[in-house]
């Protein structure tokens, strides 16, 4: 005769694996803002629009850079392990002659503030207030990052924590609202699963393109404030486990043979 033995399957799959199921979640930036190096006082917390790459302009081509950092602790059960993610982001304005730009994502590793920085008039940002972060400061004016803008390996990671490569725009018109989505690699699920279990170190990323001595790598990115297109952080990771499994009293199971092999009993 076969084997007889749904009670002790279920219950090996019950101490196994007491929650198996992933989830998803997708959570809005907390903060976010662009670091100009044209303007390294300046604010831009409260805009709609960030900057991140190099201009093309006759001002020496300055450098941007954006921030944005996720409340990872407040999203997701603590204990969970986080086991995938994506960033989409929207590139409102990609500017004529701009070459496909590989972009990176680098984990920064020191405090930073939004602020409320916000300016009608191009290229935007407003004179940062006392505790804003700006270009020259993490803190206007008081702390300054390591390197005006940030350094690597200091300031913030040198290994990527995803990478993506955007489009450029060859024809005579800005091209707008592209949408684009940076998968996390090994490295950047690490580094949410850090977050995750120590908040007090989660100060999100640093969007810059790979090689800042490449000019017209500039984009415009949907910030968080933008009513249509703000960032999403899309994370996949399994809860903590769940409840025991469920007391399960003298289950038996036979082999061919017919003899009783013996008893399995689970006290929940």
């Amino acid at each position: 005769m076969p084997f007889v033995y749904p009670l002790l399957l279920v219950a090996i799959i019950a101490f196994a694996c007491p929650r198996c199921d992933a989830d998803t979640i997708t959570i809005p930036p907390s903060g976010d803002t662009c670091l100009w190096e044209n303007a390294p006082d300046s604010n831009w917390g409260a805009q709609s629009e960030i900057v991140s790459g190099v201009l093309g302009d006759n001002e020496g081509n300055p450098l941007s850079r954006a921030l944005l950092k996720f409340d990872i602790a407040a999203s997701i059960p603590a204990g969970s392990t986080i086991t995938a993610a994506e960033l989409t982001m929207t590139a409102t304005k990609t500017p004529p002659g701009a070459p496909a730009t590989e972009f990176h994502l680098l984990r920064v590793l020191a405090s930073w503030s939004e602020g409320a920085g916000s300016s009608a008039s191009p290229p935007g940002g407003a004179t940062a207030s006392a505790g804003e972060t700006t270009w020259s400061h993490r803190f206007h004016p008081a702390t300054e990052w390591t390197l005006p803008g940030g350094k690597a390996e200091v300031d913030f990671a040198e290994d990527p924590s995803s990478i993506h490569i955007v489009s450029g725009n060859s024809s005579g018109g800005p091209v707008t609202n592209l949408e684009n989505v940076f998968v996390f690699n090994a490295e950047g699920v690490s580094d949410l699963n850090s977050m995750l279990n120590f908040p007090p170190n989660d100060f999100g990323w640093v969007l810059i393109p790979d090689d800042e001595s490449v000019v017209l790598t500039a984009r415009r990115w949907a910030a968080r404030e933008h009513t249509e297109l703000a960032p999403e952080l899309k994370i996949t990771f399994t809860p903590p486990p769940g409840a025991a499994p469920p007391e399960l009293i003298d289950a038996s199971f036979e082999l061919e043979s017919g003899d009783r092999a013996g008893e399995f009993r689970s006290e929940a």
